[in-house]
């Protein structure tokens, strides 16, 4: 699937949460605006970017992990440029 790194990092975060009892979470960064690979430039079109990763790795739209995956959204024109 193109979607192996997502599922690696999942299977991770179910290693060290679940299996190990850890204290891990997932943080998962999703840029806005980002001209130069032209990404969503809003939240909206990243969550359902994301629902269409989940739903082609099948995974279920609630499940045990959900709570420690947090998503993170970034718009690029809020990072200073020098």
């Amino acid at each position: 699937s193109r979607y192996y790194q997502y599922a690696n990092r999942l299977a991770h975060l179910y290693l060290l949460r679940v299996l190990n009892d850890l204290p891990a979470y997932l943080i998962t960064l999703y840029f806005l605006n980002d001209e130069e690979v032209g990404g969503p430039s809003k939240i909206s079109d990243w969550k359902c970017a994301i629902a269409d990763e989940r739903r082609e790795l099948g995974i279920p739209s609630s499940n045990r992990l959900d709570r420690y995956i947090i998503p993170v959204f970034i718009d690029v024109r809020d990072i200073p440029v020098k």
